[in-house]
């Protein structure tokens, strides 16, 4: 006969297979995070090193993009401003962007 096929699970640890065990429930990540009390960004790491170790790469990026919380945007200094402007504090600006002069 042919070689013995190895148990892909085999190579997970006790803690993979317990995230593994939770999404297969259809939990999300921060729902894994909150029952195995550990951050949404280790259940990322988890997720990735998993779909790795079974093979599976390509499934891992988007597992893992799927699995993240969405970022924040980002606005006031550092994202909406125009280049060369300053805005002032909140409530004092009441939403007008004022052009500093150069000098």
């Amino acid at each position: 006969m042919g070689k013995a096929r190895a148990d892909p699970l085999a190579s997970l640890t006790d803690r993979e297979r317990s995230v593994l065990a939770l999404m297969a429930e259809g939990l999300s990540s921060t729902a894994i995070a909150g029952r195995l009390f550990l951050s949404e960004g280790a259940i990322g790491k988890y997720t990735t090193t998993i779909f790795a170790k079974l093979g599976l790469a390509a499934a891992a990026a988007a597992a893992a993009d799927d699995h993240q919380p969405p970022r924040p945007r980002r606005s006031g200094r550092h994202g909406s401003a125009a280049a060369g402007a300053r805005t002032c504090r909140p409530g004092r600006s009441r939403g007008r962007v004022r052009r500093l002069s150069p000098g």
